[in-house]
């Protein structure tokens, strides 16, 4: 339809240009032309008609276009769920995570009761139903996927989806994301598009008002944050303001939900705060996704907290749903029994457990394997 429009689009200047080859072509004066009238009304006919299709043709093009946003839409969040869920597999050898599967997962997500939730033959689809949509596919990505993944991995999983929703939601730019997730040294700063610049050799006279509860490693990421804008005045607001700002970062990392109590800083926006709560804790991160996804995987019936329903070792029954409609083999990895991280599972117990909790007619099929990786 885009290309009928344009060409359609042009034919108003094709007539008037081949009006123009009559008029030059013409051997006898306009006047005395008794074909002139007849070919100019002609074309002016044939000009207002094109115009009023034109006209007709762009409401139409409008009106599709309006159908397409929601689809595109939710075909945005599922890229950047599957591009996250392709960085957690970068993080073992053992994870295999291909698209077929994550296109099957997402099809459920768009499902309820067998029907659809969206449909684009009926009009244009409420923001609502976006919304409802957009959480479900969150939660297959996260259900679906987490007895694939460690439970630190998943974590990461978490957080990386958490930052994903923010910046497809445009809640934050996309630099900002990479700077909380990759660290402020590598990442281009937003608005200037250019890196922070090296540390000083000579420690800056601002810095040296800094209170000393805070490390002096962490100076040059203050130093790199003060180059963002929204975190202009932090080093000066640190210093003359050291107890208010100790009090507040000496909070649990949930307090990252609320505004910075420091006027100067009061605006910034959560990923932001995170961002501020990371330079200055390094250690805080584990809490900091976990406060994340809570603030921004609005999840249906809060199903990634209900122990019941989610599908771990400690719940087989719920595993074994989930196992049920797997297809290939499963492999379970238990840490070196000389490491750090040993465990008191038994794999026999757990497979015995979920065979019995599937139907009859399934077989399971074990192989044991020393020093697999």
């Amino acid at each position: 339809m885009l290309l009928f429009v344009a060409t359609v689009h042009h034919l108003p200047v094709l007539f008037q240009d081949a009006l123009m080859d009559f008029v030059l072509q013409s051997k006898t004066s306009l006047p005395q032309d008794s074909d002139f009238v007849p070919r100019v009304a002609f074309f002016q006919e044939a000009v207002k008609n094109l115009e009023a299709e034109m006209q007709h043709l762009s409401e139409q093009l409008e009106y599709h276009e309006s159908l397409l946003a929601a689809p595109r839409q939710i075909i945005r969040l599922a890229a950047v769920l599957y591009q996250a869920l392709e960085q957690v597999s970068r993080l073992s050898p053992a994870y295999y995570f291909p698209l077929g599967g994550f296109i099957t997962v997402m099809q459920e997500a768009f499902m309820e009761k067998g029907r659809p939730l969206m449909s684009c033959t009926v009009g244009e689809v409420p923001g609502s139903v976006i919304a409802e949509v957009s959480n479900r596919m969150v939660a297959e990505l996260l259900v679906q996927y987490r007895p694939c993944l460690t439970k630190r991995h998943f974590a990461v999983l978490k957080l990386l989806v958490s930052v994903a929703l923010l910046q497809h939601n445009q809640l934050c730019p996309e630099a900002e994301g990479a700077a909380f997730l990759r660290g402020l040294q590598d990442v281009e700063l937003p608005v200037t598009g250019v890196k922070p610049s090296s540390p000083p050799q000579t420690v800056p006279q601002s810095l040296s008002a800094l209170p000393n509860w805070i490390p002096p490693h962490i100076h040059p990421d203050l130093l790199c944050l003060e180059e963002i804008p929204v975190f202009r005045g932090l080093i000066a607001s640190l210093s003359t303001r050291p107890m208010q700002w100790q009090e507040y970062l000496n909070l649990p990392s949930s307090s990252v939900v609320g505004a910075v109590p420091c006027r100067s800083h009061s605006h910034l926006s959560l990923l932001q705060r995170a961002l501020l709560w990371k330079t200055m804790l390094p250690h805080c991160v584990e809490g900091l996704a976990d406060t994340m996804a809570a603030c921004t995987l609005c999840l249906p019936g809060q199903r990634m907290t209900a122990e019941n329903d989610s599908p771990h070792c400690g719940n087989p029954e719920a595993l074994s749903q989930y196992l049920a409609k797997h297809e290939g083999p499963i492999i379970l990895t238990l840490p070196s029994a000389g490491g750090d991280k040993w465990t008191s599972i038994q794999p026999l117990h757990l497979i015995n457990t979920l065979a019995r909790s599937v139907a009859a007619t399934k077989e399971v099929t074990c192989a044991l394997l020393h020093h697999l990786l």
